[in-house]
Parts: structure tokens; sequence; C-alpha cells
């Protein structure tokens, strides 16, 4: 994210040529609009986020203008992530037995056509930007106080939101299709899908025997995985990037990825993506471990994450797939640098063998 200059002309409305979120900010707020003042601008492979501060007759209203990248139209893909991002918002925001201490953002609008959703700006942090400011160098202290509460809490915002959105179908609010379902079998197919893919590229040492090994642990582990939990929704994206931690607060950003399915689905991808944090701080392994199992206590899951994959075999369906889906990337990536193709491998290699490891345990 990065700050915009305030002479830099805002890219979505012109004084000659307003754009549709200008016009219906306009309709919205039912006052002319006198300023937009763009403050931060982020460009993402899938989107691009504006915070802009709206001036409107004696108030300043802080908003966030997401716009999804791709081919637009109300059949278009990001068409039904920004209603599902709306329908599930609002839903939650709605229900009278909601936490204030848990929220999303307030949707102002949304423009499913081009895949637009506006939100009113919610006090905090980036959660994932308290992490980035553990030293890289093991002799300088880390005051970790804040951190451990801030995670409690992420697992306590999951599982509030997992209790309200409970017997919500976005299917049944908005004219769509009907919401992505995640089963524990889904994800152990398309696992081996992307590996099959990966070793098919031969850019990793990643052999035909691996595969076949792999291919065998899927299978059988399929036949072990299965949870009597309920599917639920879920975030799609849950991990310390996507929340915001205030004093008294925690707010979820981002619910265009939501879907249905296993309900430890955002609790096995938050603790994937954590430990990837941490792999260049190894030193810090023992912080890693409490803030992990502050975020599991929170929620209420088992209270290590040792204990949560080696031992539960639907925790261990999730942690195969997301290794899967880091292989592959690791495997598309085409690097002139001999050196990172080297680190690159052995990256790979290391997530090869926790793989096995994990089919085998």
């Amino acid at each position: 994210m990065t700050n915009v200059p305030p002479n830099k002309a805002f890219p979505i409305a012109h004084d000659n040529a307003p754009s549709d979120v200008y016009i219906q900010l306009q309709n919205h707020f039912e006052q002319e609009i006198q300023s937009i003042a763009p403050l931060r601008v982020a460009s993402r492979p899938s989107s691009s986020v504006h915070h802009v501060r709206v001036q409107v007759a004696r108030q300043e209203v802080d908003l966030w203008i997401k716009t999804l990248k791709g081919p637009s139209g109300i059949e278009s893909w990001k068409a039904r992530q920004t209603l599902r991002d709306a329908a599930i918002s609002e839903y939650f925001l709605a229900s009278p037995h909601r936490d204030p201490r848990f929220r999303v953002p307030s949707v102002v609008m949304s423009i499913p056509e081009t895949g637009t959703i506006v939100t009113r700006h919610e006090p905090g942090n980036r959660l994932q930007d308290s992490l980035k400011t553990i030293p890289l160098v093991p002799w300088r202290p880390v005051f970790v106080g804040d951190l451990e509460e801030a995670f409690f809490r992420a697992g306590e915002w999951l599982r509030h939101f997992q209790v309200i959105t409970q017997d919500f179908r976005p299917s049944q609010h908005e004219t769509q299709e009907p919401v992505p379902v995640k089963t524990l079998a889904f994800l152990l197919e398309q696992a081996v899908m992307r590996l099959t893919e990966a070793q098919a590229q031969g850019t990793l040492d990643f052999s035909l025997a691996d595969m076949k090994h792999l291919e065998k642990g899927a299978s059988n582990l399929q036949v072990v995985a299965k949870s009597d939990r309920p599917n639920s929704i879920i975030h799609g994206d849950f991990y310390p990037g996507n929340l915001l931690s205030a004093k008294d607060s925690m707010t979820g950003l981002d619910l265009s990825s939501n879907g249905f399915g296993s309900p430890l689905l955002d609790v096995g991808y938050f603790v994937f993506q954590t430990e990837t944090f941490f792999a260049r701080r190894a030193f810090r392994s023992s912080l890693h471990k409490t803030l992990v199992r502050e975020f599991l206590q929170g929620y209420g899951a088992p209270s290590s994450s040792d204990e949560s994959w080696r031992h539960a075999p639907e925790f261990k369906a999730i942690r195969f797939a997301l290794i899967a889906s880091r292989i592959l990337g690791f495997s598309g990536r085409g690097d002139a640098n001999p050196l990172r193709q080297l680190e690159r491998r052995k990256h790979a290699r290391k997530l090869i063998q926790e793989a096995k490891n994990l089919v085998q345990a």
C-alpha cells in the first residue's frame, strides 16, 4: 500500500467524466460531493484498492474502494464475488447476536458488473503489518504481549463469524450461482491435480516415484479425513493480512473469496500462512508456536499446531492441499537467477518431503 500525493489525479472519478462510482456515491450521500482526496492505493494481480476521503457538506468520510480485475459484466466471476462479499457482510452486520467487538467493514455500495465494492474505513492495524515489525535478526528483542492478544482475538473473530453466518447461503439471497462448496474430498482431489501438474513441468526435484507416493497417500487420507462437523460459510482468504486489530475490536476484511465447506479450512489456512511467514525467522520458532497456540485457543481448537496437524485427519487433508498449491507455485516460476532457482528447488523439495511425511504419519 503506497501513499498518494494530494495533487495526484484520482483514477476513478474525474471532473469532466465522473465514473459510475462517483455518480453512485453522490446518490448514496444524497448531496453533492465536494471533493474526493486519494490517500493510499494498492495494485495487486487480482484487484486494485483505493483509500479515499470524501468531503460531503460538512463531513469527511473515509472509504475503501476495491475493484476486481478481469472481464466485466453481470455474469462475470468478479460480479459473483462482489455480490457474495456484499451479501455476507450485510448479513453479518445485521445479526442481532453480533458481538460489537468483532466486525466487518460496512458496505456503502457495490457495482457487481465492474467488480467494485465501497466500504467504510475501520480502525486498526493489519495483523500482518504487526508481524513484519518482528526483527529478522535474533539479537534484537521482541515485545509480543499485544501480538499474543491480537492472535487470540483473531481466533475469536473467526469462531464468531462462523456462528453468526452458520445459516446463511448467498444463493438464497442473491440471483447468482450457488456458493462454491469446498469439501475435504474436493480439496484432496484438487491437491493431486496440482501435484501432477507440478511434477509434469520438470522444473523441480520431483520424481514420478514421489508423485505415486503422494497420490497413494492422498487416496488413503481421503478415506479417513471424514468430518462430522457441518459445512459452513468460510472466509476463503483468512490470514493475518485480512485482519485489522484495534484496541477494542477485530475486523475481518475482504470477504469476496467466501465459500461453503469445512469450518476448519479457515483455521488451517491461517495457521499455514503464519507458519510460512515465520519460515524466514526460524530462530523465532518459540514465538511462532506461541502465536499459533493463542489463535487456536481463541478459536477453541487444539492448543498447538503440531497437535492439530499430526493427529486430526481433516487438518492433515487441509495442510496437504495447501502444500500442494505452494509446490505448484514453485514449479511455475521462471527465474533467470541461478541462485534463486536453487533456492526455489530447495524450498519445493522440503515441501515435497513434508507432504510425504504428512500422508504416511
